[in-house]
């Protein structure tokens, strides 16, 4: 009998398999949406204000961009005009964290921005509708291009939608992006 139990042990180990490596989140724990085509923005960490090319139309309205760590800062030329932001993230767990954070936040709006899944966001407000937007863009599992649109002129043209704004410039960032991993 003993040997018949011994028997059964063993096979039945042999039939099972085990799985070594990291314990990542499984898509069905995850909450934000995967980026499908990962970019490699870890370039930009220590040159952000290169996410945008002189020639890009979203250029025109800026003044050349100011670095400060992993954050570029370009001022509207005119005061109509919107100042942006850009932060490369590539260490805090990308759009994930944000998803799991967002009960701290009284806006989140899930977006994508040229097929890369993204969240408009504000913790102060509930809607971006007071002339700032901030848009979180996933450019692979864990990394993020975080853009800031501030319109401080209440008449200025999309002061009351400035995610428009902050959108635009994420699409420059993607198109900067993909020319160099080309």
């Amino acid at each position: 009998m003993r040997w018949a139990v011994f028997a059964c042990v063993l096979l039945l180990a042999a039939c099972t398999t085990s799985q070594t490596g990291s314990a990542g989140l499984s898509s069905s724990s995850r909450l934000s949406p995967p980026v499908l085509v990962p970019l490699d923005a870890s370039r930009f960490v220590g040159a952000p204000c290169t996410l945008l090319k002189s020639s890009q139309p979203v250029t025109h309205d800026v003044i050349a961009g100011t670095a400060a760590g992993s954050t570029c800062t370009w001022q509207g030329a005119k005061p109509r005009y919107p100042t942006y932001t850009a932060t490369v993230d590539t260490t805090s767990g990308g759009l994930e964290t944000l998803y799991r954070n967002r009960s701290t936040l009284k806006f989140f709006e899930p977006t994508e921005i040229g097929g890369f899944p993204a969240v408009h966001t504000d913790p102060q407000a509930a809607a971006a509708d007071h002339g700032r937007c901030t848009l979180t863009m996933g450019v692979a599992d864990d990394s993020v291009i975080t853009v800031v649109s501030t319109a401080t002129d209440p008449k200025s043209t999309n002061y009351s939608s400035p995610c428009t704004d902050a959108d635009a410039l994420a699409h420059a960032i993607i198109a900067t992006i993909k020319s160099g991993n080309a």
